[in-house]
């Protein structure tokens, strides 16, 4: 049984090739935060699956998979979890397969096998897939080893982090000094982990640039040489308001964020109308660009801490009517 020990390595791009290329269910594992559970989903969402996630380490025992017992006509049946319900094809994906409870694993394993729980009769509906994910069984993760039986029901794969997809697939998704700050440092993506990255680039600016929050995610070294970076390159909100039509929704959204902020704390009136002008200026052109992501971020913070001050504007106040009313 040598050969269970084998895990094959592909990269992200390669999940979907695989997917597509065989029936049998596949079984992923891989570091924590690189993306397995993600390109499952986005592969199976894409080729018009019903996609069913189910976190193994959450499961309370059989029961969350198989369904509750209950009489019926003087025998026993199964009701079957309700999202399990339904004719169209599904992806199954157990997460965390190696954290689930044995009696989990032994159910699945059918599951895996034929695409059926025997134990209620219950069966996928045609062109069904299954899938899982699990980390590697080392001493930096609390793991069960796994019954070889278990495994050689899979086609078995090791996801490796090919950076450079990742950062192709980043783009547009964190913010642009980030993935810059990636693209110079790519072996931190592989060292922290895609996932605590990605949650950081989601970050508005004001988060993103403090340091605390970014050491609960990456660790203090790495938020040390990223803050300094970060300080060095990130742009004014007044560089983005400049050129908006070519900055991304996530930047604009950001120096909507971080000038609101400003003007929540001024108090000089001149210097009030001025940053109100300011954004005026930007709204008016967001709305030639039909910008409907910043416009709504936008009328979400209308309605916050600086209302009062925004709703004194005459050209502000009919936008946010405006888009009310397309909405």
């Amino acid at each position: 049984m040598k050969h269970l020990e084998d895990f094959v390595a592909i990269s992200q791009s390669e999940v979907p090739i695989v997917m597509t290329g065989t029936k049998k269910a596949v079984l992923l594992r891989g570091s924590h935060g690189i993306g397995k559970t993600t390109i499952l989903k986005n592969w199976g969402i894409a080729n018009g699956f019903d996609v069913i996630v189910l976190l193994g380490s959450q499961m309370a025992d059989a029961g969350d998979l198989i369904g509750v017992p209950y009489r019926c006509d003087g025998g026993m049946e199964y009701a079957i979890p309700a999202k399990f319900k339904g004719d169209n094809k599904k992806l199954l994906i157990l997460d965390e397969l190696n954290r689930s409870p044995k009696d989990v694993r032994d159910s699945f394993f059918s599951l895996a096998l034929e695409g059926e729980i025997p134990q209620t009769g219950y069966k996928l509906p045609a062109g069904s897939r299954v899938a899982a994910t699990m980390n590697p069984d080392t001493e930096y993760y609390q793991v069960d080893t796994l019954d070889p039986a278990l495994l050689d029901r899979f086609h078995r794969f090791e996801l490796v982090v090919n950076t450079r997809e990742w950062l192709t697939f980043a783009s547009g998704k964190i913010n642009s000094v980030l993935l810059e700050f990636l693209n110079k440092n790519q072996v931190l993506i592989t060292q922290i982990g895609c996932r605590a990255w990605f949650e950081l680039g989601e970050l508005d600016d004001m988060a993103l640039g403090n340091y605390k929050i970014a050491a609960s995610k990456v660790g203090k070294t790495n938020a040390s040489a990223w803050i300094e970076y970060f300080r060095k390159n990130i742009d004014s909100w007044e560089d983005i308001f400049a050129n908006v039509e070519q900055r991304s929704a996530h930047e604009v959204c950001s120096a909507l964020s971080r000038s609101l902020q400003i003007l929540e704390g001024l108090t000089n009136s001149g210097q009030i109308s001025s940053l109100i002008k300011k954004v005026e200026d930007v709204i008016t052109r967001l709305q030639k660009q039909k910008r409907k992501e910043e416009l709504a971020y936008f009328y979400s913070e209308y309605q916050g801490d600086c209302y009062q001050i925004l709703c004194e504007s005459d050209k502000i106040r009919n936008a946010v009517v405006n888009f009310v009313e397309e909405v």
